[in-house]
């Protein structure tokens, strides 16, 4: 598994797929810790449930089901709090389900364990991807402190530079269509 800020940090950078007028700081750090949430699943681990078993570490709570479940209670949620998110329900669920879904997806890409149940509960199978270029960070506080370089190295490699630039990309379209956009299309016209 990618370290939890590593999930958090793709959670977060979901948020500025939302749309404007929101508090989007909010929604970044919810959307950071929904998607780090998935791992939740290691106080079964810890408690005795099998690796292997449906609710074991990276089973179901790693799934894309698991995920539109938590973005179902996302939108029911922010709806319920008059939220101006919740006018955007459609677009809110994608970003939520992305989120939470980007978790099992990393874990998926990691170079450890064994597999990921992405398509639980209706295929109790686990799998990788082909392209596993994550290095898997330990469970233990001992053996995660030997690897930690090579873990954060492979980390912001893989995953926090293409959320960077994804994000970046994201507000300079953003900014291209938004205000400045208005006042050059104004200047032209004169």
């Amino acid at each position: 598994m990618p370290t939890p800020l590593t999930h958090a940090i793709v959670g977060a950078g979901c948020a500025s797929f939302l749309p404007p007028g929101h508090n989007r700081a909010a929604a970044a750090a919810t959307l950071g810790v929904l998607a780090a949430s998935p791992d939740l699943d290691l106080i079964g681990y810890f408690a005795g449930v099998p690796y292997s078993h449906l609710l074991g570490h990276r089973g179901l709570f790693h799934s894309i089901a698991f995920a539109a479940l938590i973005a179902v209670v996302m939108v029911i949620l922010t709806r319920a709090i008059r939220s101006p998110l919740g006018a955007h329900t459609l677009r809110l669920f994608v970003v939520a389900w992305a989120a939470v879904a980007s978790h099992g997806i990393l874990d998926a890409m990691t170079d450890g364990g064994l597999g990921i149940g992405l398509l639980m509960p209706f295929h109790s199978g686990r799998s990788f991807f082909a392209f596993r270029p994550i290095r898997v960070a330990a469970i233990s506080p001992a053996r995660f402190v030997e690897s930690a370089s090579e873990v954060l190295t492979s980390e912001i490699l893989w995953v926090w530079l293409p959320v960077a630039v994804i994000v970046g990309v994201g507000w300079s379209f953003r900014w291209w269509s938004g205000p400045f956009r208005a006042k050059l299309d104004a200047w032209s016209r004169h």
